[in-house]
């Protein structure tokens, strides 16, 4: 009886795993047809996702892959068109977009999982105030930035590959800097891997993670280390120079940085190490060099204050003038 009941059960399960076997195979077979006739449909495609965005998008051609069980829409030659910027477009090389299958087909609209951008190329200014400025990020940018917020929540997976940025600093001297970054999301976990070079040799890595929502502090919990290396410190100058201008300054510099958040509260633990250090006035009035500065910092946030603690203080000072 007990073995009558099995095979009838073991019956039933070959035949539930042989039924799921052959609606995968069909649902892969159909999504291969249906991407080789994405060209075909290109200018709705772009239509869908310019009503999704609060920018232009364009594209030379749009195309699809099939990765696993996910449709990947592939834009070459991408332009994006910031709302009344006066700058010119914005190129990449490429864009990639992963198709969230069953939200898609739940909400009747295009729903992504993932997107990945190569080869985005953006020139900037800083300028004698310290600020920032993006070209073709002028206008909208409130819209711009809601809208991003909104979307990177959503997303599962974020690649930003060989993004250049060739920025204009206050003395006139062009500064390139390349940036390579990935975001990953598992319902509310979060992970972002980060990291930046620039034409002087400086290079930060960023690594975090946290839970919740990193755009609402009192919902997030997270930590985040930073490796800063800085061989020239003189390619600091046009920034320190907002802080101190009229020191000039030279020397390579190191700096470490462990920062968790939880809730709204911060801790911060840095470790700076600067060596061959020299700080000179402009008018060569007075010079201050350092062979070794180190030490450990820590900064705690209580209420509405900041207490910093530093540790294993370590000097040494070179011959000054």
């Amino acid at each position: 009886m007990k073995n009558s009941i099995f095979h009838k059960l073991s019956r039933v399960l070959w035949g539930v795993v042989v039924t799921l076997v052959v609606l995968l195979a069909v649902y892969v077979s159909l999504g291969q047809v249906l991407t080789s006739a994405t060209g075909s449909y290109q200018r709705q495609i772009l239509q869908e996702l310019n009503r999704r965005a609060p920018f232009a998008i364009d594209a030379r051609s749009v195309s699809a892959e099939w990765h696993s069980f996910t449709p990947v829409l592939v834009l070459q030659e991408l332009r994006l068109t910031m709302p009344g910027a006066s700058a010119r477009p914005i190129d990449l090389t490429e864009g990639r977009i992963g198709i969230d299958v069953a939200s898609s087909l739940r909400t009747w609209s295009l729903q992504m999982t993932g997107l990945q951008l190569d080869g985005l190329q953006l020139s900037g200014e800083l300028t004698e105030q310290g600020q920032l400025r993006i070209r073709g990020f002028e206008a909208g940018e409130s819209s711009l930035r809601d809208w991003a917020e909104n979307y990177l929540l959503n997303l599962d997976d974020l690649v930003l590959s060989g993004i250049q940025l060739e920025l204009s600093m206050p003395a006139g001297e062009m500064r390139g800097l390349e940036l390579e970054l990935q975001m990953s999301r598992e319902r509310s976990r979060r992970r972002l891997d980060a990291e930046l070079r620039s034409s002087r040799g400086l290079r930060a890595v960023l690594l975090g993670k946290g839970l919740g929502n990193p755009f609402k502090p009192d919902e997030f919990d997270g930590e985040i280390h930073l490796d800063v290396q800085v061989p020239e410190v003189g390619a600091l100058e046009q920034v320190l120079v907002q802080v101190l201008p009229e020191v000039l300054f030279e020397g390579r510099l190191g700096m470490q940085v462990w920062s968790s958040w939880k809730r709204g509260v911060s801790t911060a633990t840095v470790q700076l190490e600067v060596g061959d250090f020299r700080a000179t006035a402009a008018d060569q009035s007075w010079r201050v060099p350092l062979d070794r500065l180190a030490f450990d910092a820590s900064l705690i946030e209580r209420g509405d204050r900041w207490d910093l603690f530093i540790a294993d203080l370590e000097v040494m000072a070179g011959e000054t003038s």
